[in-house]
């Protein structure tokens, strides 16, 4: 499941994969942003999933949580389009049905996806599309949202 890393409130913390344990760091809610974007809020601090800007072409895009970045952010490279985020939904059949993809404005060319999917605590980034099965791609994430319906 994705996580705020650690439980920790701080803004920054980045984002993971973890095992379901119930906790608000593992609960998130869907805000229309507009264009058939959302912006993501966590439910440990209410802040918003944000797309850190890689430090070389060579790495992934991460996910951290962080303040809502206000329009006039983008002078300081904070811009609002690292924290919308597109939904696509994948699921094929009623067991898939809730399974989307879901790629930010600033990188839509790239999914959301785990670094090391066997691996617990492995970070979230951005990353190329994976190839689409039949169960659905593996960067697909359950998402149970009205605001999503």
């Amino acid at each position: 499941m994705l996580a705020v890393a650690n439980h920790d409130p701080s803004p920054g913390t980045p984002l993971c994969q973890a095992p379901a344990d119930g906790s608000p760091a593992q609960d998130f809610s869907f805000e229309d942003a507009g264009d058939g974007l959302f912006y993501i809020r966590t439910q440990i601090t209410n802040l918003y999933l944000s797309v850190v800007e890689p430090a070389s072409a060579s790495s992934a895009p991460a996910l951290r949580q962080d303040a809502k970045y206000p329009p006039t952010a983008a002078d300081t490279g904070l811009r609002p389009a690292l924290q919308r985020f597109k939904l696509i939904s994948v699921g094929i059949s009623q067991f898939t049905r809730d399974h989307y993809v879901i790629s930010s404005e600033a990188y839509p060319d790239l999914e959301i996806q785990v670094t090391d999917p066997g691996a617990n605590d492995s970070p979230v980034v951005l990353g190329p599309p994976s190839f689409h099965g039949q169960a659905g791609p593996p960067t697909a994430w359950l998402i149970n949202s009205p605001a999503i319906r």
